[in-house]
């Protein structure tokens, strides 16, 4: 009978959990947020209808479909879009993933938090949500134009450096002490020249090597494949048959994840590198979408969060007046952190500036998967108390339910002529897959 409990909880949880996601979406918001609210409401947290090893099992299918997702953003990676608009995507990326740290460190420092916890937040905060930036170029049309490309390319890189973020982040907990978090003596742990030097040094350095080597591990597996690997895994049709294909991209996946986690980065930046290697083969992306991506992943990111998530949020702490107070103010914060880095989307003198730097800025409002994972590993590492955790996950939660409002708005200003002369061309010549 108990394992009849546990199949009736798990597909009410299921059920709940979809209906809340669907309400949300029919309103324009993202479907993760009524996904969350359905984890912490029936999770261990509250309700307790979900508990034990049940939980902890769906904790993990859920921390696997991390794993494909971020695999799955490797697969769909434009390098073409990259070589593009590289240079400029990287420096947007690069500060809409720092600013959005030091203001959240900043506004957390001001809210009483203590130093550790600030970073913490300011780190989880620094993630934008590539799959509903796609969804939202996609909507508008926008994803032939280079200015949705220089957003696509800056989202693609800046998911890549908070993955190193959150290398950085793991390091610094394998060298903290037993204290307490925010005692002094943890903070002083945490400063020692090992625990600051090398845990952020060491992930920075392994992060740089495998990418580096992933890159070149990229180049061969297209060799191999163009050797005669790739027509042995056709099948009459000239359609890559799913089964081995699969199987090879789940082998390289898992060997990147477990290289990456064994130098001392991540094993998130491993899975995502696996994917890149078959970035370039022809009619891959389509396999996975066609059996895993389409079929089965959005299931496997609703345990993600319904489960990893959503069940270490404590619902009795999130609505604690002075929290939500904080969540409010720590918003404005991740959102301006963001929305700055629109300064680099042209140059200053162009007519166009404030218009694309508007656009492009909101643009990379949201957040997702990444920033959700940076908080809850701080929680259960201890690297932050349930109070700066649930001010964190309002910042997140409001952040990506503005985020695609903003951006919708921000489209109804009025161009200047040559808008898109702003980056030195109009219409990209290819579609952008979808991710």
């Amino acid at each position: 009978m108990a394992e009849l409990g546990q199949i009736f909880s798990f597909g009410l949880l299921m059920i709940s959990s979809w209906l809340a996601g669907s309400a949300v979406e029919k309103s324009g918001c993202p479907g993760l947020v009524g996904e969350l609210l359905a984890g912490a409401l029936l999770g261990p947290q509250t309700l307790g209808l979900i508990s034990g090893t049940l939980s902890a099992n769906l904790m993990l299918l859920g921390d696997g479909a991390l794993m494909l997702l971020v695999c799955e953003g490797g697969i769909s990676m434009d390098m073409q879009v990259l070589k593009q608009n590289g240079w400029r995507a990287f420096v947007l990326a690069f500060q809409g993933t720092m600013l959005p740290v030091f203001f959240g460190w900043g506004t957390m420092l001001a809210c009483g938090f203590n130093n550790l916890e600030s970073i913490c937040s300011g780190i989880a905060l620094s993630s934008t949500a590539i799959g509903f930036t796609i969804k939202l170029l996609q909507a508008q049309n926008l994803m032939t134009t280079v200015k949705g490309q220089v957003i696509t390319a800056a989202s693609m890189i800046d998911d890549v450096l908070s993955l190193v973020l959150l290398a950085m982040m793991e390091e610094l907990r394998k060298n903290e002490t037993e204290q307490p978090p925010g005692t002094e003596q943890e903070l002083k742990g945490i400063a020692s020249e090992e625990g600051i030097g090398l845990g952020l040094v060491k992930p920075i350095i392994a992060s740089c090597t495998i990418t580096l080597g992933a890159v070149v591990w990229k180049y061969m597996v297209e060799m191999a494949w163009e050797s005669g690997i790739g027509k042995r895994l056709e099948s009459e049709d000239g359609k890559l048959r799913k089964g081995p294909c699969l199987l090879l991209v789940v082998l390289n996946l898992a060997l990147w994840a477990w290289i990456a986690d064994y130098t001392g980065s991540t094993h998130l930046l491993g899975a995502f590198l696996g994917g890149v290697a078959f970035t370039e083969i022809k009619g891959m992306e389509e396999m996975w979408q066609s059996s895993i991506g389409e079929q089965m992943l959005p299931w496997m990111v609703t345990f993600f969060f319904t489960c990893s998530v959503g069940f270490v949020i404590p619902l009795g702490e999130l609505v604690k007046f002075k929290l939500a107070g904080y969540g409010l103010v720590l918003t404005l914060a991740a959102i301006l952190g963001k929305f700055c880095s629109g300064a680099w989307a042209t140059n200053f003198s162009h007519p166009a500036f404030m218009v694309l730097f508007t656009q492009v800025g909101t643009a990379m409002v949201g957040r997702g998967e990444l920033g959700f994972v940076l908080a809850r590993s701080s929680l259960e590492d201890k690297m932050m108390g349930e109070e700066a955790f649930s001010v964190t996950v309002w910042a997140l939660v409001l952040a990506t339910i503005l985020g695609p409002f903003m951006f919708r708005a921000s489209l109804k200003l009025k161009e200047p002529e040559g808008c898109e002369d702003a980056y030195g061309g109009g219409k990209v010549e290819t579609e952008m897959p979808a991710a």
